[in-house]
């Protein structure tokens, strides 16, 4: 018994009008459209990730600058400057690299903590981290 193929009444969305997206994703040009689509999501997520380490790599390096000025400083007026102002704003410190107060990776400036809260004799240099607010956990020392 031979069962012949009649039209059908319902159409899907594939036939008809829209051939156009059988045609498209037929045969094997589907899996290129997939590698396509899974090669740009990797690329978008590894240029992320780079952003990202850039940026905090660019912290650090800041940080640790600021402790230099912050070390050149102690010695040549025997205490720590009241603010990054004092320290980068004045003329006698223009030897420094800043043109300005110095910010981290994300734009947010730095913060000085003198005396330290753990080394009287010392200060603690910290950036907010990525999201600006010493509240979260992303805050770089």
């Amino acid at each position: 018994m031979r069962y012949r193929r009649t039209k059908r009444s319902i159409p899907l969305p594939w036939e008809g009008k829209l051939g156009f997206v059988r045609d498209a994703l037929g045969h094997r040009r589907w899996k290129a459209l997939l590698a396509v689509l899974v090669a740009a999501t990797l690329i978008w997520i590894l240029s992320r990730v780079l952003d990202a380490q850039a940026r905090t790599h660019k912290t650090y390096a800041a940080i640790q600058q600021v402790k230099q000025a912050l070390y050149v400083y102690e010695i040549q007026h025997g205490r720590c400057p009241d603010s990054l102002v004092a320290l980068f704003g004045s003329q006698e410190n223009s030897e420094h690299e800043f043109s300005g107060i110095p910010t981290d990776g994300w734009g947010h400036e730095l913060h000085v903590l003198c005396p330290s809260p753990l080394d009287a004799h010392g200060f603690e240099v910290f950036s907010a981290g990525p999201s600006g607010s010493f509240f979260d956990a992303d805050n770089i020392y």
